[in-house]
C-alpha cells in the first residue's frame, strides 16, 4: 500500500520514502525531504532524459502522527540546467 494525498497517513510509524523522478544527465543536485521532525537528504541520480522516470529509494522516516501531513521538498544544490522532473512521492509502510 502507498499513501496518496487524498488518504493522508493512516497510522503513525516507519515509512519508506520513494521518489519517482526524471533527471537529465546535465542536471541534478541534492534535495531535502521533510515531514514533521523527520528530514532526509538525497543526491539525485541522473536518468537518460527529462521524461525517463525512475523510482528512487530516498530512505526511511518515522512519523509520530497520522492524518494529512505536509511534505516539504527543497533543493540543497542544483547542478547544470535544472534539478529534476518530479512525478510522485510515495510513503510505503515498513513492517
Amino acid at each position: 500500500p502507498t499513501v496518496t494525498e487524498e488518504d493522508g497517513v493512516r497510522r503513525a510509524g516507519r515509512y519508506q520514502v520513494i521518489l519517482e523522478a526524471a533527471v537529465a544527465p546535465d542536471a541534478g543536485g541534492e534535495v531535502e525531504f521533510r515531514m514533521l521532525d523527520q528530514t532526509l537528504q538525497y543526491q539525485l541520480v541522473a536518468t537518460n532524459h527529462w521524461s525517463d522516470f525512475h523510482q528512487m529509494n530516498i530512505g526511511t522516516i518515522e512519523l509520530s502522527q497520522r492524518g494529512l501531513l505536509t511534505l516539504q521538498i527543497r533543493p540543497l544544490s542544483i547542478r547544470g540546467v535544472g534539478l529534476m522532473n518530479l512525478r510522485s512521492v510515495k510513503l510505503v509502510p515498513v513492517n
